[in-house]
């Protein structure tokens, strides 16, 4: 199938999973690609960590040698991700021919399941039942394009992001704010989880702009959770309750002393970090 995208697929030998990754690179009119050091350390950590049967990353249109022109729009490269997307999941089929066909309609998505009970794995070579999931790694402008991606894919179940661009200069040449809004409202509030990094010198987002944003959210989630409670239910230790199960949904990480690029080795670890992050918390 000529998808028009370059991309490399990678099988880890002896896994056997119902899930696969999906690796987003930054901005290819800055000069990002799937070869960008993020996106590799990411890509390298996904293989090794055991989780995934499949693990993708990608060039956006215009870049390598992927057909087009470079796009301006996020909308534009989360349509092409969206056909990547369909075809990871028929390979997935393929590789295990006993997974049910979604339907268009609802995609098998299993609303319970992006917390990880839809998924049981296994690393001895067994086959697995249920339909397949994916698990979206992006980076800077690739998390842009992977959050308008969650309204066209419904397979996704977990969300990763490092660097999201939110500053002043970021919302207007790429958009990023209604990338935002598209994350909470098809990720965070649809209940997939959703981990984001960010370095604590980043020089495209402010840690006060992204964590003030995070809170906005987390406060709208506790409000609405509040809503139908009496005052004599709405304990304190509902509240906390009510704050661990956002934090499930919706985390945020400042990496001290780093910015944008991750130089050194902080995008392995944060990358190791993330797969750590997915098994306790998506139980992955």
């Amino acid at each position: 199938m000529d998808l028009g995208l370059q991309y490399e697929l990678i099988q880890p030998e002896g896994v056997c999973t119902n899930r696969a990754a999906l690796v987003f690179h930054p901005w290819s009119w800055l000069g990002g690609s799937m070869w960008d050091p993020v996106v590799t350390s990411f890509t390298r950590a996904a293989v090794k960590s055991g989780l995934f049967s499949m693990v993708v990353r990608y060039n956006m249109r215009g870049t390598g040698k992927s057909a087009g022109f470079k796009s301006l729009s996020a909308t534009t490269d989360a349509e092409d991700a969206s056909k990547l997307c369909k075809h990871i999941l028929t390979k997935m089929r393929e590789r295990h021919s006993h997974y049910p066909e979604a339907s268009p309609e609802d995609g098998s998505f299993h609303k319970g399941s992006p917390s990880g009970n839809g998924g049981s794995s296994s690393t001895n070579g067994s086959a697995v039942e249920q339909e397949p999931q994916l698990v979206l790694l992006a980076y800077s402008y690739g998390s842009c394009v992977a959050s308008h991606l969650l309204n066209l894919c419904p397979q996704v179940s977990v969300f990763v992001s490092v660097g999201y661009p939110l500053g002043m200069l970021s919302r207007f040449f790429l958009g990023s704010q209604s990338s935002w809004e598209a994350l909470m409202e098809h990720g965070v509030r649809a209940g997939r989880p959703c981990l984001l990094f960010l370095g604590d010198q980043d020089q495209f987002t402010g840690v006060d702009t992204l964590q003030g944003l995070v809170d906005h959210e987390m406060r709208g989630n506790n409000a609405g959770g509040e809503a139908n409670m009496s005052e004599d239910v709405a304990t304190s230790s509902n509240t906390l309750k009510t704050q661990a199960e956002n934090e499930k949904l919706l985390k945020l990480i400042i990496i001290p002393g780093c910015d944008h690029f991750f130089h050194g080795d902080l995008d392995e670890h944060v990358a190791e970090d993330t797969m750590k992050w997915l098994r306790e918390n998506c139980h992955v």
